[in-house]
């Protein structure tokens, strides 16, 4: 890619191993921010990002970029199960999150005419560690999100992906109170969506 005013280097490694269906592995990377264009355009750019630095008496200047993480998982007998944590920061914005997932595959079911399906169920979270009232962009939200979900592969050719995610976020939004002196929470929304994909293969 183009170089940019101020780049940078990163240092990082992985390491991981594979044995009898289960996998494990963790990395970490370091560096600092391309000075001028991650902390001015990518993350100056969000709402509120200043405040952040007067609120946590740093400035908005600060380079400090860093990622670890660690994976484990289970694949074996039709049968899959993943757990995911990373830790980060960029700047002024230092967060965390995880996800754990599970599904099992049925092959050729007598009670469908599919090839196989596969329900999954996901649960994970993104947790910001710095807020402001007024970082409202929906990258420095907090949210929980669960998916159910349904693969099914009709035949050799085409699959089909079935999702619903009930996801809750929380905006960094002010508390605000209506006409009838109920207070309500801006902070909280429900996002609930749906998604289906076909895929056809030739």
């Amino acid at each position: 890619y183009d170089k940019k005013d101020g780049q940078t280097f990163e240092y990082g490694g992985n390491m991981g191993i594979k044995a009898f269906g289960l996998t494990v592995q963790g990395w970490y990377y370091t560096g600092q921010l391309i000075d001028d264009y991650d902390w001015k355009t990518q993350l100056g750019g969000l709402p509120g990002y200043d405040d952040v630095a007067e609120a946590y008496n740093t400035t908005e200047d600060d380079l400090t970029h860093w990622w670890y993480g660690g994976r484990i998982g289970f694949d074996k007998w039709n049968t899959h199960i993943r757990a995911e944590y990373i830790s980060s920061q960029d700047g002024l914005i230092p967060r965390d999150g995880y996800y754990v997932e599970g599904s099992y595959r049925f092959n050729e079911p007598k009670f469908l005419p599919v090839k196989n399906i596969e329900p999954i169920v996901r649960y994970g979270e993104l947790n910001m560690q710095r807020h402001s009232p007024v970082l409202g962009d929906p990258e420095t939200w907090d949210r929980q999100m669960t998916t159910i979900g349904l693969l099914a592969r009709l035949n050799d050719h085409i699959a089909v992906k079935i999702e619903y995610y009930l996801l809750d976020e929380v905006t960094g939004g002010e508390i605000s109170t209506n006409s009838n002196d109920v207070t309500t929470d801006n902070t909280f929304m429900k996002d609930n969506q749906f998604l289906m994909q076909i895929k056809y293969e030739f």
